[in-house]
């Protein structure tokens, strides 16, 4: 295989489904501001868990004897995956929001990438060119400048550190389901299973939060438009994008995936444009040609003249 030819395949198998799993989750993000103001974090993590679980099982079909013995040679993994990936981080992101402003919070979830990349260093033992790191840095400080219309008002109180601590363990704690997914990805499993299992162990670790949530909401007594775009995000944005990320992962690196996730707040601003007649601030503009323009040579650096080989 030339290196041209391993060049395309590594984009069109790897970069091109996790590109397409960020512009997903991107959609999703746009319906969740709408579905929150009709329903509590918890429950909608919960619900959307359950709905994409039960889509992908329903449309992948996987063997339910297989399934299950993936789950049971790699519980450990999973379980993680999903308490980490599903439920703490979710968690901590809603903790930090009661105690920070947006924009202070928005700042150092960016850091996902950060962590993503040592934790796939100490475990995966993947390697990042040095020379790399300005790249990283531009495109981690245009993804927090897209994200927040006015970038420069954090509004952080003197004393509030459990706020920082719990947004600083959102990104962490992503960072770790990243690394856990890649490690899940080279044990011969194929992605539905991953992303089966992921949503569906999820779904039953949510279950204990549940009390938290007012009982009127239990009852799920929501309009049609609310049912509507919640099973659109379990299904397209969740299902589909989840799929689409882990078959990318196969092939890419965990902190290359993270950095390639930045790109879904550049869609999620453009979405809110359209169909949210949301503004778009100078800064958001200047910052995603640099973002872009980051992530594609964070992307196309490490791969020559060494590209990894294909699988078929």
């Amino acid at each position: 295989m030339t290196t041209k030819t391993a060049t395309r395949s590594y984009i069109v198998k790897g970069v091109l489904p996790v590109f397409s799993a960020s512009v997903l989750w991107a959609f999703g993000y746009l319906m969740r501001k709408i579905i929150l103001h009709d329903i509590s974090p918890v429950l909608l993590t919960e619900l959307i868990s359950a709905i994409a679980a039960f889509f992908m099982l329903v449309v992948c079909r996987p063997n339910l004897w297989k399934l299950w013995q993936s789950f049971a040679a790699h519980w450990q993994k999973f379980v993680m995956l999903a308490l980490f990936g599903v439920v703490l981080g979710t968690t901590l992101m809603l903790v930090a929001l009661d105690h920070l402003g947006l924009g202070i919070a928005t700042l150092l979830e960016k850091l996902q990438p950060i962590f993503t990349t040592i934790l796939a260093a100490c475990f995966l033992k993947e390697h990042f060119p040095i020379r790399l790191i300005p790249y990283c840095a531009a495109a981690v400080v245009a993804s927090y400048f897209i994200s927040s219309p006015d970038p420069l008002r954090f509004d952080l109180p003197a004393t509030d550190l459990s706020g920082i601590a719990a947004v600083l363990g959102t990104a962490f704690f992503w960072g770790v389901s990243s690394v856990i997914g890649k490690s899940l990805m080279t044990e011969q499993l194929i992605s539905p299973e991953v992303a089966i299992l992921r949503f569906l162990v999820g779904a039953l670790l949510l279950i204990p939060f549940l009390p938290l949530v007012p009982a009127l909401q239990l009852k799920v007594n929501f309009s049609p438009l609310i049912w509507t775009l919640i099973i659109g995000v379990a299904v397209v944005s969740t299902g589909v994008g989840y799929m689409l990320f882990y078959k990318g992962l196969k092939i890419v690196s965990a902190s290359m995936s993270a950095f390639l996730e930045l790109v879904t707040p550049v869609v999620s601003v453009l979405l809110g444009l359209i169909f949210l007649d949301e503004k778009l601030a100078l800064t958001q503009i200047a910052a995603i040609p640099v973002l872009l323009y980051s992530i594609y040579v964070i992307v196309i650096t490490p791969r020559l003249p060494h590209l990894p080989e294909m699988p078929e």
